[in-house]
């Protein structure tokens, strides 16, 4: 503050929402990856195409247990940017105005699709072995408890004088009809242990109400 006369704690303040927001992200992929270690690891819920992601992979996709006549409910995919480069350089990726995903409105500009379906790149995705997650429409939950709060305090003995930020969220990470049976307040680590899903009894009942399929793709 001394040196550039600007004010860093409205600067700081302004970064909080976009750590927050990739706090959560992690949290959220976590949890997919361990329910797809033990819970979902069955051919049912993922497959292991052998293949980049390709125009060629996709019927095999479409043939899968949890699929089939769900494939027009699945409509967003979730990947790595390897994989997104992959299917860009197979040609399968277009582009289509924001505004045609009319539940997603705060996006803006062009949006890439691949077989009708929104793309999201992402390389906070925990896993890099190529792993792509084919979604339906809330299949990932996040709850609050409360909202985002920042206090701030001052200690003037400290340093000449220091402004400190304490800035919490409260929020619960979940993937639709799983069962979350770890500790309270878990780390991303227990969050990407398989032991802490289970499947709930209706998917075990019916695979096909599963909103999140597991794609494993080659990286190249």
């Amino acid at each position: 503050v001394v040196a550039s006369a600007e004010d860093f704690n409205a600067e700081a303040v302004r970064q909080a929402p976009s750590y927050w927001a990739k706090r959560i992200e992690v949290a959220i992929y976590n949890s997919l990856s361990g329910c797809f270690a033990t819970a979902l690891g069955g051919a049912s819920y993922s497959l292991t195409p052998s293949t980049p992601f390709q125009r060629d992979a996709i019927p095999n996709i479409m043939k899968a247990t949890a699929i089939r006549d769900q494939w027009p409910l699945y409509s967003i995919w979730l990947m790595n940017g390897v994989q997104f480069a992959d299917a860009f350089n197979n040609g399968i990726v277009t582009y289509v105005n924001a505004a045609d995903f009319g539940e997603r409105l705060l996006m803006t500009g062009e949006v890439p699709v691949i077989a009708g379906k929104q793309v999201v790149v992402d390389d906070n995705i925990p896993e890099t072995d190529g792993t792509t997650y084919l979604l339906k429409p809330n299949a990932l939950y996040l709850g609050f408890q409360t909202n985002l709060t920042v206090e701030t305090a001052r200690y003037a003995r400290l340093g000449g004088g220091m402004w400190v930020h304490f800035l919490r969220q409260h929020y619960v990470p979940h993937v639709r009809r799983m069962i979350y049976g770890g500790t309270a307040n878990p780390t991303n680590a227990t969050l990407a242990t398989g032991a802490s899903w289970t499947v709930s009894a209706a998917l075990t009942a019916n695979p096909k109400l599963v909103g999140v399929f597991k794609i494993k793709f080659e990286n190249i």
